[in-house]
């Protein structure tokens, strides 16, 4: 499937409009697989290099990297070149970055010295 949408929120929303007559499950896996899907760079990121513990610049690092993918999408024509990946794949990094940042997880990095 080729294609593109520079609109923020289309696709989602057409799920959302039409979502008796789509299979949920193309809409689970559409909308949860680009959450899933750089969910661990919220996680790894911050723990390999110190200088993305703080939010904007991960965030910057994320959306440039997520960007570049959606654009090689557009470019070669494969796959759906898709605003709505980026703004999913993004707040799925961003969640995971924030859950990394809750007291209980702080404490297991530091017992296994993942961070000091």
């Amino acid at each position: 499937m080729t294609g593109t949408n520079f609109i923020p929120f289309h696709t989602m929303m057409s799920y959302l409009k039409n979502s008796d007559n789509l299979n949920s499950s193309i809409i689970y896996t559409n909308i949860f697989g680009n959450l899933a899907a750089f969910a661990p760079m919220g996680f790894f990121l911050p723990l390999l290099f110190q200088k993305l513990r703080k939010f904007l610049p991960f965030a910057c690092v994320m959306f440039l990297t997520i960007a570049v993918i959606e654009l090689a999408q557009f470019i070669t024509n494969l796959g759906v070149m898709d605003i709505d990946d980026l703004i999913l794949n993004l707040s799925g990094a961003s969640i995971a970055f924030f859950l990394c940042k809750l007291p209980f997880l702080m404490k297991i990095f530091q017992r296994f010295h993942w961070i000091s």
